[in-house]
């Protein structure tokens, strides 16, 4: 099904005279490029040892917002963040639009035959539903998961909508209103409305919260392709599949993904799970309580043996 029309920044050449802050600096500007069939994904590698490969979430925003938290792994890992296709530095809108849900997962396995002949995936929210369904598609190629405010499905999201609504100011609800129930058509229409929505997933809904994303480069087409995506993704089913481990990330505060509807369920069905809640954060864990979600990943690695894989 062709998705709507989106005005957007161009495709060619997406990152000219931007830049992303913090250690990472102009880091899309150092060459790291892979071309995979009708997009070419921009990547940074920091680190050595075994790779860790990081799955953004969204849609609609890049990968940017994660590289400050997760840096502090490379001590232990060789962590590589991509921006998948048509968000970002990565090229590919266009075939967003036809496209299906799972050539994002034929992304990381691009990414991750560049990299190494077996990975360790990190996704957060929509990266965990990649994440996941690599891990059932390549089960060979992985030596774990680390899921981050993510599910196995999205039938419980309809419920916590209503929770969200009793709890958010009128600007947020408004927002989160045009979100729903039509696509942005543009980037900046999307960034707008991210913004507004973004206090809603941390614990402290301060508006500086939003600060997180002020290096993000923004993607309406992502968006929608994501949303339209989410239609028929359900793993529930298929769980009990996955033979390595897997961490398990929630925060109590995080309306959109409960620890204890959308973790319980993952850990109830995966075989050798993990669980870590934080208690003082939302949908970011890793923004609201950065150490601690670094010492978990660093505890689950030992525990694990990861690091030696």
């Amino acid at each position: 099904m062709k998705g709507p029309t989106i005005t957007t920044d161009g495709d060619s050449v997406p990152c000219t005279g931007t830049s992303v802050g913090g250690a990472f600096g102009n880091w899309y500007r150092s060459g790291n490029e892979l071309r995979v069939r009708d997009a070419t994904l921009a990547f940074k590698s920091i680190g050595l040892g075994p790779t860790m490969l990081v799955l953004h979430g969204g849609l609609g925003i890049d990968s940017s917002y994660l590289h400050d938290a997760l840096s502090p792994l490379a001590t232990e890992l060789r962590v590589v963040f991509y921006d998948q296709r048509g968000h970002g530095c990565s090229t590919g809108r266009q075939s967003l639009a036809t496209a299906e849900r799972d050539i994002l997962v034929e992304d990381a396995e691009a990414m991750r035959t560049t990299l190494a002949e077996r990975v360790l995936l990190f996704g957060h929210s929509y990266g965990g539903f990649v994440a996941l369904e690599y891990a059932l598609r390549y089960p060979d190629r992985v030596t774990g998961l680390v899921l981050c405010a993510t599910s196995a499905s999205v039938a419980h999201v309809s419920g916590a909508l209503a929770a969200v609504s009793t709890r958010a100011r009128s600007v947020e609800l408004d927002a989160l209103h045009a979100i729903l129930t039509s696509p942005p058509s543009s980037d900046s229409e999307f960034s707008d409305l991210w913004r507004a929505i973004a206090p809603l997933y941390f614990k402290d809904q301060a508006v500086a919260r939003a600060s997180a994303f002020d290096g993000t480069r923004y993607s309406a087409a992502g968006y929608a392709a994501g949303a339209r995506w989410l239609a028929d993704y359900d793993v529930r089913s298929r769980l009990d599949e996955i033979e390595v481990p897997v961490l398990l990330l929630h925060g109590t505060h995080d309306w959109l993904m409960p620890a204890d509807v959308a973790g319980s369920e993952l850990a109830a069905a995966l075989k050798r799970p993990t669980r870590v809640t934080f208690h003082d954060s939302g949908h970011y864990p890793f923004l609201e309580q950065p150490d601690a979600f670094v010492d978990s990943i660093r505890s689950w690695l030992r525990s694990f043996e990861i690091t030696a894989l």
